[in-house]
């Protein structure tokens, strides 16, 4: 049976992740693939390990991406760290009060890991300066990368740790010591990385530096707080923030049906609830007063 080519419809993604791609970003995916050990390839890796670096505020020897989604980042530590046990695990939707819980982990003897795929690129981070021991994230929220990959960072201490490890890790695709060599000049072979993705990471975290972290910041809030005032304006009550806000109505999941069969608007619904946030190269405030201009519309018929 012939199958029509491919047409996939155009959405306004407002359900707080994964964003639209920067335009820049979905060209990058389309440019020709070439060998993983190709100089010209393993230069957009190098480039990649720098420009996240830079992201994440770190100067830490250990900073690339899997070929994994985000969940992936947290099992890849705790695969490979010898003791799970001392970890701590949060997934924040900001950084306040990281660093104060950093210090209280360290107090403790406790390793802390911050998954930041809610916000990396969207808000403030500073896993150097605010003690954090790793971090990861999916680079499909504000980072504004397709979904697929996920960038680790971890200190020297946690290295010297897995290095000191008396058996392998039990996963050998998420045993970060191998994958620290096959991002590292030693390229051991561990596995041949989803070349397309690593082109469109790559120009996705190329324009999060361009722009600026702290203004990308500063967009992503002032986005943020509009979004959260319209919402209020048309009478409900929005919950959550600061990135992505929760609202309750009666009837949601026949409001998230009309927007998005009448206006392309894609929300998240859950268990009765919208959840409504613009990120990325979304976070404009043409994105948010479309989202609001189909939501009253919506909502007054």
């Amino acid at each position: 049976m012939p199958v029509a080519d491919f047409a996939p419809p155009s959405r306004l993604l407002a359900g707080g992740g994964p964003s639209t791609p920067d335009a820049r970003v979905l060209r990058a995916l389309t440019t020709p693939v070439i060998g993983q050990f190709d100089p010209a390839f393993t230069l957009v890796m190098d480039e990649v390990m720098d420009l996240a670096r830079t992201v994440l505020l770190t100067s830490n020897t250990r900073c690339f991406a899997l070929s994994a989604l985000a969940s992936a980042g947290v099992e890849s530590l705790l695969n490979t760290l010898p003791d799970a046990r001392q970890c701590m695990v949060v997934a924040p939707d900001d950084g306040r009060d990281l660093q104060r819980f950093a210090a209280e982990c360290h107090a403790q003897g406790k390793i802390l890991i911050v998954d930041a795929t809610r916000f990396l690129g969207g808000l403030e981070l500073r896993t150097d300066e605010w003690g954090i021991d790793a971090v990861c994230a999916g680079v499909d929220y504000c980072v504004g990368a397709p979904s697929g990959m996920t960038l680790v960072t971890y200190s020297r201490e946690l290295e010297a740790r897995m290095l000191a490890r008396s058996v392998p890790p039990r996963t050998s695709y998420l045993d970060l010591l191998q994958l620290q060599a096959y991002w590292s000049a030693e390229r051991l072979n561990h596995h041949t990385a989803p070349t397309s993705l690593v082109y469109g990471l790559r120009e996705a975290l190329r324009l999060v530096v361009d722009e600026g972290l702290e203004a990308r910041w500063a967009r992503h809030a002032q986005v943020a707080s509009s979004l959260r005032a319209g919402l209020a304006a048309l009478g409900m009550a929005p919950e959550g923030g600061p990135l992505v806000w929760t609202v309750r109505l009666p009837e949601a999941h026949a409001v998230w049906r009309r927007l998005l069969d009448e206006f392309g608007v894609y929300v998240s619904l859950d268990e009765g609830a919208l959840r409504v946030g613009v990120l990325g190269a979304d976070a404009r405030p043409e994105a948010s007063g479309a989202v609001l201009a189909a939501l009253a519309q919506v909502l007054n018929a």
